[in-house]
């Protein structure tokens, strides 16, 4: 193959990369963001519906909501029972447990207690 031809070109490319991509260290990393894209899509298209955040720190609590929000889509969580669960439990937790609040953690628990 000629290093000119397509795929030659995107042979070059990948050789000129110092480091591997992340995916190659764990299977469960996919190899290109369309997933996040498509959850950030929404996003994109109600921009002016968003505007009500108006402060940097709105901007980040709204950021925080869409993150946890798709997180629990992703693993088939309905967020309403989500957050309802972390809205009842979160106060009894201490700052170094709250990793137990994952959205995958949470379901694994609620299955666990069905």
């Amino acid at each position: 193959m000629l290093p000119k031809s397509s795929l030659g070109a995107a042979i070059g490319y990948a050789l000129e990369r110092k480091t591997p991509g992340k995916f190659l260290d764990d299977p469960r990393i996919p190899m290109d963001n369309n997933q996040s894209e498509r959850d950030l899509r929404h996003v994109v298209v109600g921009r002016k519906n968003w505007n009500f955040a108006g402060l940097y720190e709105g901007a980040e609590r709204l950021v925080t909501f869409f993150t946890l929000t798709q997180s629990c889509k992703r693993v088939k969580l309905n967020p309403w029972v989500y957050l309802t669960h972390v809205f009842s439990v979160i106060e009894d937790y201490s700052i170094h447990r709250l990793d137990e609040l994952t959205p995958s953690k949470v379901k694994a628990a609620l299955q666990a207690h069905a």
